[in-house]
């Protein structure tokens, strides 16, 4: 099964038709970003600390890895960094481009997969960011292993990524009797738990395909390159999104970890 296909499908449509991840970010936001002050979320409901972010973001190589859609990327060109975002989705990147132009901003756009970053040399950027994406890919530590090649020494790498248990949930349990229930194992996918008029559904473009990564691969896949962990913080969906696992526990994560 092509779920690559398919995801790109379900994201152009989305996107098209100005999904909660393509709707552009305010000019508040763009006009407090040229004076210094950034404020985006890689995960859903809780904006990444300021502590976060370097101090001064003029001329620094700043890359938005699977970030399209005129939400993070618009913000990180408002502060005089040299912005590139990085997309499987055309029509995300569109929107980003679409809001650069609006606002007199300038970037750079690059369609392809977040396992293979090849068209980026070694050591190009100082800053990647990630909103929560990786739960589109099988195979996290490639993600991890080509964001560690093109950051620079010293550079940071800032990521949101999906609290495992919220694949071991079995939601039609949930929806009819009220109870939650764990299923699945992790690491989880959609294509092997789906039954087969979910997957339908999905090639049809009504959904994507996911995948559930152990904390093994995502917090573990990074110290393992290398990576140094220096900021944590859990997340929820939050009152716009309300989902099943936020009742027990965080959906999110996200992580902060210098080269």
């Amino acid at each position: 099964m092509d779920y690559l296909k398919i995801n790109k499908i379900f994201w152009n449509k989305w996107s098209r038709e100005r999904g909660p991840w393509s709707q552009r970010c305010s000019r508040e936001q763009i006009q407090k970003a040229r004076s210094g002050k950034v404020e985006i979320g890689v995960t859903t409901d809780k904006p990444v600390p300021e502590s976060w972010f370097p101090e001064n973001w003029k001329g620094l190589d700043v890359l938005g890895l699977a970030s399209g859609g005129g939400q993070q990327i618009p913000i990180l060109a408002a502060t005089g960094a040299d912005v590139t975002s990085f997309d499987f989705s055309d029509e995300q990147l569109k929107r980003d481009m679409e809001v650069c132009e609006e606002e007199g901003l300038k970037i750079k756009t690059h369609q392809g997969r977040m396992e293979d970053l090849g068209v980026f040399i070694d050591e190009s950027f100082d800053l990647v960011i990630n909103p929560v994406s990786t739960c589109f890919t099988n195979d996290v530590r490639k993600v991890w292993k080509e964001v560690y090649r093109v950051l620079r020494p010293g550079g940071a790498f800032i990521t949101g990524f999906c609290n495992p248990v919220s694949y071991s949930l079995d939601r039609d349990f949930y929806e009819k009797k009220g109870e939650i229930k764990l299923v699945h194992r992790i690491p989880y996918s959609d294509t092997e738990s789906l039954s087969k008029k979910e997957i339908e559904d999905a090639i049809k473009g009504s959904d994507s395909l996911e995948f559930g990564h152990s904390l093994s691969d995502l917090i573990g896949g990074q110290t393992d390159l290398g990576f140094k962990i220096v900021g944590f913080y859990e997340s929820y969906w939050g009152k716009r999104f309300p989902e099943l696992i936020d009742s027990i526990m965080p959906s999110f994560i996200a992580t902060k970890a210098v080269k």
